[in-house]
């Protein structure tokens, strides 16, 4: 997890992009929970579900999670 939470601070400093942070992770909703909460510092972060509705299935919007104040 610590891997994922460094490219992703290494990713917004080099190309410091504005706005919400998306997560499409094809993991477990509750480890999507843990590694969003661990990017307080980013902004707003969306996390999205994988539903398998047919062969390739689509994503739908999740959690989205503030930063603290």
């Amino acid at each position: 997890m610590r891997i994922i939470i460094e490219a992703l601070r290494y990713a917004r400093d080099q190309y410091q992009p504005r706005g919400a942070l998306h997560l499409f992770l094809a993991v477990p909703a509750g480890l999507a929970m843990l590694i969003g909460q661990m990017l307080n510092t980013f902004g707003p972060v969306q996390t999205y579900e994988h539903v398998p509705t047919d062969a390739v299935g689509r994503y739908s919007p999740a959690a989205r999670l503030q930063p603290a104040m």
